[in-house]
């Protein structure tokens, strides 16, 4: 199994989606999946959550490599793009992940994907993970997106 499918069976798992507790249900998810996967793991750093890994050079470390950065907004009430989402789509990880709750889980996806669309240093292979629960349905939609 793949790691962008290891993360969203891991979004599957997300037992509550509102307030602060969810957040931090959702950061232990991916935080104990990142270290499962042998990365290092940090959270509120420049992203809700990263993967990454250092080497280490004569005088320190360096960063070398993203393998997963994650963003969440669980108090949002409409669909519309939002400043956390948009520092997923100017980072450079292999694998960008949104959580989120709003009204319309559809249509916040499509805005996310055009968004992604329209950023000038977006890559054919970004890949993305959504799960965004729908505050209409009560279920939470959960998928993978590769811009090509």
């Amino acid at each position: 199994m793949s790691d962008i499918d290891k993360i969203m069976e891991a979004a599957r798992r997300i037992p509550v989606w509102k307030g602060r507790s969810g957040t931090e249900a959702i950061i232990n998810i991916f935080k104990q999946l990142g270290r499962d996967l042998g990365h290092e793991v940090i959270s509120g750093w420049l992203y809700d959550l990263s993967w990454y890994t250092q080497q280490r050079y004569e005088r320190g470390e360096f960063l070398t490599h993203m393998a997963m950065v994650l963003e969440s907004e669980l108090n949002k009430r409409h669909p519309d793009i939002d400043g956390d989402f948009q520092k997923l789509i100017q980072a450079r990880a292999d694998i960008r992940v949104w959580v989120s709750t709003c009204s319309d889980a559809r249509l916040h996806i499509d805005d996310c994907k055009q968004q992604i669309q329209m950023f000038y240093g977006t890559l054919p292979g970004d890949q993305y993970v959504f799960a965004i629960y729908d505050q209409k349905s009560g279920q939470p939609l959960i998928e993978k997106y590769v811009h090509s």
